[in-house]
């Protein structure tokens, strides 16, 4: 059963010059309030967007916890430039929204057509995304803490060969007219060693965990919000792993009639451990291992 709801009209959307009334807005806009941003827990932003808008896409280009996230709002536009739309948080344009945790952010709203992105020229030609983080409001302190923890593990694994079926692949192919097997792999059957090393390189199990801590309120003369957070993700891969500290300070005071200050500091701290950096590690640990050789060539 559907139900009306009389109040959707009256929906108040950030554009970029001012905040107007969606039934008076003729661009195509897309909004995500906070609440469809903090339902699953990630590492960034764009990992949040993903399928909550329609017509922006959000991918992956890795996959390390730390993997950078591409997000198109009118898809790939050129070759050899980059579609990257452009990104305004409380009013400034920056270079990535992947530092911003989703907990501090109060809206988004994605500028699509022309019409909506003319205040910004040739820079909003790849859309725009408009990040509007929460503030202090008139109210005593409110204090808000939020922690959550999960697990994860490759969901599939590639079925791998050892020495002995490979060199048993190979007599197969000399039997159908191929090349038949080198001395040095005949002798791999001699070798009673049957290490996957796919298996080897991954965890059991990867754990990710989220805590934000944030207090806002104020008086008329002075608003305040106050949070940090601190995101730990485990690579499937061993040796990867990726720490995300953030601290946000948004202040606002009235001083006189004609005079208001603002304050709006992020500070962030980022951690990474790449398996390609660890690699000589992981070989120096595994490399008593008698068939290396074959497995890696």
């Amino acid at each position: 059963t559907l139900e009306e709801d009389a109040n959707f009209l009256d929906e108040t959307v950030v554009i970029g010059y001012a905040t107007v009334k969606r039934r008076d807005l003729m661009g195509s806009v897309t909004s995500v309030g906070n609440e469809a941003l903090t339902q699953v827990p990630v590492a960034s932003v764009g990992e949040a967007l993903t399928g909550k808008m329609a017509g922006v896409q959000v991918t992956t280009t890795g996959g390390d916890p730390d993997a950078e996230i591409k997000i198109r709002v009118r898809g790939g536009g050129s070759i050899t430039q980059d579609s990257s739309p452009l990104y305004i948080v409380d009013g400034f344009p920056v270079e990535s929204i992947s530092d911003i945790p989703a907990s501090d952010i109060q809206s988004i709203d994605v500028l699509k057509d022309a019409f909506s992105t003319a205040i910004y020229g040739s820079r909003g030609a790849n859309g725009v995304i408009l990040i509007t983080t929460k503030s202090g409001n008139i109210s005593k302190a409110k204090y808000s803490v939020k922690v959550s923890s999960g697990i994860k593990h490759a969901y599939k694994l590639h079925d791998m060969m050892d020495s002995h079926d490979y060199v048993r692949m190979l007599y197969n192919e000399e039997a159908l007219g191929g090349a038949a097997p080198t001395t040095a792999e005949k002798a791999w059957l001699s070798i009673d060693n049957h290490t996957d090393w796919q298996r080897e390189a991954l965890r059991n199990v990867a754990n990710i965990t989220n805590v934000q801590f944030s207090v806002s309120g104020g008086k008329k003369e002075a608003k305040y919000y106050i949070s940090g957070s601190y995101t730990g993700d485990e690579g499937i891969m061993i040796n990867s792993r990726y720490d995300k500290f953030n601290v946000r300070a948004k202040i606002n005071a009235t001083l006189s009639k004609y005079v208001e200050i603002g304050i709006n500091m992020a500070p962030s701290y980022t951690k990474r451990e790449s398996p390609a950096t660890n690699f000589i590690d992981f070989y120096r640990t595994y490399s008593w291992l008698p068939v290396r050789h074959t497995e890696f060539t």
